[in-house]
């Protein structure tokens, strides 16, 4: 939560405050807002999700092709 005040994107799963401050704009969520009872299963869907949302949108927003920040940072 500090992070955000310094200027770091957020990106977490949805549980606890982000899931109250997350909105669409203001970083990025790892995965839906749902968790299954299987400690394992979570474990695999966050690790799975995690590497998607990495290399799918955040990696995209700081290659060199890019001329600006990312509208999150804006």
């Amino acid at each position: 939560m500090k992070a955000s005040c310094h200027g770091c994107l957020g990106f977490s799963i949805m549980d606890g405050w982000w899931r109250e401050g997350y909105d669409g704009t203001n970083g990025f969520s790892i995965g839906e807002d749902s968790h299954s009872q299987n400690v394992e299963e979570q474990d695999r869907v966050d690790s799975a999700n995690l590497y998607r949302t990495l290399t799918e949108q955040i990696v995209r927003c700081f290659q060199p092709r890019c001329t600006r920040h990312p509208a999150r940072m804006d």
